[in-house]
């Protein structure tokens, strides 16, 4: 796998692969998220020599590896750490109870638990020098929540768990200059990517699980009703600076034989091509880092399924030209990435055009600066008038719809607006084509 997934992700323009966890687990669980053995590598992958060359072969390319890693929960099995001495070791005393066939929580009150969740999160950057590690399952950890039946939620933080998270962060830090630490937290918790000494958990990023939920819930409604939810759009901005963001596109809405990222999209074939174009474009243009699923770049359809190879056969070149294209766009241009976590990168143009479902925004860099159109409507719109907060030239530097993606590539025909446009003193107009995002160039 190393070898040709390496130069395939390099050749698309991609900065990393995220793995799911390498650990050793349950025979029924695919993903690896029932961890059996926190030490050693999944044997049906191959063993550690092949997972370091794994990695020394992205790494000779420049590509980072990110890894899962779960603290929140063990299979409770015989094999694995429940009950490992004859008493709950690991686990809190009453799951010493809990079904076989469930996970239990860790104590993680005991200095034992803390020893042997911090060295495991290490062995995985000491031994094979992983870039990154996602903990899973954080709210699990700070707050008293456990994977036993009757599971309930309750307000107060673990004092405990919060500890432990603090620590494992800590220790990936000191160890490993430039590691990253990314969380999986489902809450609205504060402070999540602040470090300790501001009440914060230590972690470099957060997962924005909010704007995937936001974002396709929003996408896979048939887009009659879109005016109607124009709020998913945008109430994202409300929050998107709160904490450093990654914006994931992954298994978790594919899983279980669910659709595909194309498939979720309403219409025929091609109209589902240009919505997949305008989500990814929106993503990208989005503040916070970007995660793309594996198969979502070929435009393939139907569902995913772990016990096959994606059907590279399948596979639209246009749709893969396209994300090769905007990977590369965006890291060539610093608007899009050099200002995430505040709204100096950031500036609303017009939120508030429900009625024909589009979003005007500029994202800005210290000598650049982008503005974005974003068109979830079926409907081209001639002329359509976009305000700007100073006098300046505008042009096109890329469009989702051009011919090469499978897009119209019909003429967008921009022009300076001799007038004021909405509450700004300038502006210009576009014919702005159905479900697209063009992007310019304002100087």
């Amino acid at each position: 796998l190393a070898d040709a997934l390496c130069k395939y992700v390099s050749g698309m323009g991609y900065t990393h692969v995220a793995l799911t966890p390498q650990c050793e687990h349950d025979a029924n669980d695919a993903l690896g998220y029932r961890v059996t053995s926190y030490f050693a590598v999944d044997h049906r992958m191959g063993g550690a020599e092949d997972f370091k060359y794994f990695v020394d072969t992205m790494h000779a390319a420049g590509i980072g590896v990110m890894l899962d890693f779960v603290p929140s929960r063990f299979h409770s099995d015989a094999y694995s750490l429940a009950m490992f001495d004859g008493s709950p070791c690991y686990e809190p005393l009453f799951a010493a109870n809990a079904q076989a066939d469930t996970s239990c929580a860790f104590n993680y009150g005991r200095n034992e638990v803390r020893s042997f969740l911090s060295s495991a999160a290490n062995f995985w950057a000491d031994e094979f020098h992983v870039d990154a590690l996602r903990i899973v399952g954080v709210s699990d950890i700070i707050y008293r929540d456990h994977a036993v039946s009757g599971y309930t939620r309750s307000e107060s933080e673990n004092s405990e768990g919060v500890a432990l998270i603090r620590f494992i962060n800590d220790s990936l830090h000191k160890q490993h200059h430039g590691f990253i630490c990314i969380a999986e937290e489902t809450t609205s918790r504060p402070l999540v990517t602040a470090p300790p000494y501001a009440g914060g958990l230590g972690f470099d990023y957060k997962w924005n699980l909010g704007w995937v939920s936001d974002t396709m819930s929003f996408m896979q409604d048939d887009p009659v009703y879109h005016p109607y939810h124009h709020r998913s759009l945008t109430f994202p901005m409300m929050y998107a600076f709160s904490e450093n963001h990654i914006l994931p596109l992954s298994h978790d809405h594919l899983e279980h034989g669910r659709r595909s990222y194309l498939s979720k999209m309403s219409g025929g074939y091609a109209s589902q091509m240009a919505q997949l174009r305008l989500l990814l474009c929106y993503q990208f243009t989005h503040p916070g880092k970007k995660m793309n699923f594996m198969g979502t770049e070929l435009g393939l359809t139907g569902h995913w399924d772990f016990t096959r190879y994606l059907d590279w056969d399948s596979a639209d070149d246009k749709m893969a030209a396209f994300c090769r294209a905007l990977n590369n766009f965006y890291r060539a241009n610093a608007a899009l990435y050099a200002c995430d976590d505040s709204w100096e990168g950031y500036r609303w143009l017009n939120a508030n055009d429900a009625d024909r479902s589009v979003i005007s925004f500029m994202r800005r860099a210290t000598d650049q600066k982008l503005i974005v159109l974003c068109n979830f409507a079926p409907l081209k719109w001639s002329g359509y008038q976009v305000p700007l907060p100073e006098d300046g030239e505008v042009s096109v530097v890329f469009s989702s719809d051009a011919k090469n993606f499978g897009g119209s590539g019909d003429a967008l025909n921009v022009k300076k607006c001799d007038h004021p446009v909405a509450d700004m003193p300038y502006g210009f107009s576009i014919d702005l084509p159905a479900f697209s995002t063009i992007i310019l160039a304002y100087n």
